[in-house]
């Protein structure tokens, strides 16, 4: 088998080709595709930011509802959220809130 190796313009030319043939016939794959692979690529460094002001804020003035806020525990922005409540909310005492959840 006589196989010619593609040139880079060939081949960018055939992957556009594709990806207008995949808008045209279903465009809700296009969207989806490229919306997963944006969140994909931002999600480490959205991880990233977040540390960063959570550790920024455990170094500086410590604000406690600064904290809740950063650390997703917020309960009166999520009121209705589904799931237990924190340890504190259900009346632990020391001993079990060291031991954990």
């Amino acid at each position: 088998m006589n196989e010619e190796k593609m040139t880079l313009k060939e081949s960018v030319r055939l992957t556009l080709r594709a990806w207008c043939f995949y808008w045209k016939n279903t465009p809700r794959f296009v969207l989806s595709t490229v919306l997963w692979a944006l969140a994909d690529a931002v999600s480490p460094y959205a991880v990233v930011w977040f540390s960063a002001r959570l550790v920024a804020e455990l170094s500086d003035a410590r604000d406690p509802q600064a904290l809740a806020v950063d650390a997703g525990r917020d309960r009166s922005a999520h009121a209705g959220a589904v799931g237990p409540a924190p340890l504190e909310e259900r009346g632990a005492g020391t001993a079990e809130l060291a031991a954990g959840p």
